[in-house]
């Protein structure tokens, strides 16, 4: 039984009475009335020809939505990646505390070159 807060107590005693289970013998009397097995049979065909439609409806919708457009041809700057060159990190020749691309100190800092794939 399902007690409800709040209710006034006619309705404390017809509540329960709304919501009971059906019993075995009632169930039986339902399973085999006409009318109930009609029923059944209509919403189970009812529920697979609904079921079939939608099925057909996302089929034709992929078929009949528009193809998207080839890209366009990627520029050259697009097709490989970029090299980001840290010149800070480089040896400082002329002691002005910042990396610099002189010379010598260019070829021995090639490590510092770090690759990063382009934006676009």
């Amino acid at each position: 039984m399902i007690f409800v807060e709040g209710l006034t107590q006619p309705f404390k005693q017809i509540f329960p009475l709304l919501i009971r289970p059906l019993t075995k013998s009632e169930l039986l009397k339902y399973a085999d009335d006409p009318f109930w097995r009609t029923v059944r049979w209509v919403l189970f065909i009812l529920f697979w020809i609904i079921w079939v439609v939608m099925l057909v409806a996302a089929v034709a919708l992929i078929v009949v939505a528009p193809k998207c457009p080839t890209p366009a041809p990627k520029q050259w700057w697009q097709k490989a990646p970029i090299y980001e060159i840290f010149v800070k990190s480089f040896k400082d020749s002329n002691n002005d505390g910042v990396g610099d691309l002189n010379g010598k100190n260019f070829e021995t800092s090639i490590k510092n070159i770090q690759p990063f794939k382009s934006v676009c």
